[in-house]
């Protein structure tokens, strides 16, 4: 990340913090509670009933991930507005699909 921000790769450095962020957002989210938390992140019943495993953290998005990591207090609330209008934001704008 600090070589990709040092040759003015900023989108990319950006892009590798956040998926960093993401990765070991997942990692906590699998130390806690998969089941709880797969209840908490995806309301569609036809969806949840597929997600079982640590492996299935992946097919939650990022935003859902998120929004599930705050309400089950994996991430504070000052993390959470942080993550979701700073980076977020930012990564929106290069990407068109994270966290607007």
């Amino acid at each position: 990340m600090i070589t990709a921000g040092s040759v003015g790769l900023f989108d990319a450095a950006l892009n590798y913090l956040w998926n960093e962020t993401i990765n070991r957002l997942r990692d906590h989210v699998a130390a806690f509670d998969v089941d709880y938390f797969f209840d908490l992140a995806e309301t569609d019943p036809a969806r949840r009933k597929n997600l079982k495993t640590r492996d299935d953290l992946s097919q939650i998005d990022d935003y859902k991930l998120l929004e599930a990591a705050n309400k089950i207090k994996l991430v504070g609330g000052f993390g959470y507005s942080s993550v979701r209008n700073g980076t977020g934001r930012a990564l929106s704008v290069g990407k068109g699909t994270l966290l607007a």
